[in-house]
């Protein structure tokens, strides 16, 4: 059910827009361990001429180790070498800000409270093309 209403969502606007279908694709790096087994990923998704990263994730064994940067940095490189000129996400003042404040990644919009107590951020990053 929740692919059809991504699907229509997806149909409805790159058609307002004028972009081809093609032009949206999933973009997701994974961190495994030795035995293959997941213990991060980067999900995300370009767009356009954007990449819009959903998801982030280490497992706590791991965090403080540059996991996450180096999944980012494979996501961006991905998103420049398909021509993306932006990066976006949003995320929440408890979940890895320590990783975020190293991306250069520049805050354009704040949800206070959102959870209570914490703030809710939306983050813009411009990517080199050249």
């Amino acid at each position: 059910m929740q692919e059809t209403i991504h699907r229509g969502v997806r149909t409805h606007a790159i058609a307002a827009i004028g972009l081809p279908e093609e032009m949206w694709s999933a973009a997701h790096f994974f961190l495994q361990n030795d035995d293959g087994e997941i213990v991060g990923g980067a999900l995300g998704n370009i767009w356009g001429d954007w990449y819009f990263l959903d998801v982030l994730w280490v497992d706590r064994p791991l965090r403080g180790q540059d996991n996450g940067q180096r999944m980012l940095a494979a996501a961006e490189q991905h998103a420049i070498e398909r021509g993306c000129t932006g990066a976006h996400l949003d995320t929440a003042s408890f979940q890895g800000a320590a990783v975020l404040r190293k991306t250069r990644l520049c805050c354009v919009g704040t949800l206070e409270d959102h959870p209570v107590g914490h703030t809710h951020y939306l983050l813009r990053k411009r990517l080199r093309t050249s």
